[in-house]
């Protein structure tokens, strides 16, 4: 178009004006054109991430749902539905389970514990040398989710190998 602008300006040709005027209409069209698909296309994701965001809205919901206890039965075997009533069943129930020392001790003093030879005792407590835990590394399972440290056996089996 700059080419046609610039000839027209040199000899005053009416029809590079009309040619002018046609590939302005063109390049008008063709422009609106793609503004318009890039809405669409813009309308679309905003309408995509606001389906996504319900269907994840709801999927939560039922979730909670799910896990909610709506009802259970007390100690007597009555039902219970009430919200504060269902909380005070599970209280009194861990109130119950963990005071009852006394069944807890009769069940450790009928066990019977076995002692540990003097050579089985020296063993245990004698000092750790590095080839025990390389070993004790290299038996660790590859692939499985990080322990206390937060890493998994994969980082300890490399790092044991970079360092020997």
């Amino acid at each position: 178009m700059l080419e046609i602008d610039r000839r027209y300006a040199e000899d005053g040709d009416p029809a590079k004006l009309e040619k002018r005027k046609d590939l302005q209409a063109s390049y008008d069209q063709l422009s609106t054109r793609k503004a318009v698909r890039q809405l669409r296309r813009a309308r679309g994701r905003f309408t995509n991430v606001e389906r996504r965001q319900g269907m994840l809205a709801s999927q939560l919901g039922r979730e909670a749902a799910a896990r909610e206890i709506v009802q259970l039965r007390d100690g007597a075997g009555e039902l219970v539905v009430v919200p504060d009533q269902i909380n005070r069943v599970f209280e009194e129930f861990y109130e119950r389970l963990y005071r009852s020392e006394g069944q807890m001790q009769e069940f450790l003093d009928c066990l019977e514990y076995s002692r540990l030879e003097e050579r089985d005792r020296d063993i245990l407590d004698g000092v750790i040398v590095e080839q025990e835990i390389k070993d004790a590394i290299g038996r660790m399972q590859l692939g499985k989710f990080a322990g206390p440290d937060g890493f998994c056996g994969d980082v300890h089996q490399c790092k044991c190998m970079k360092a020997s």
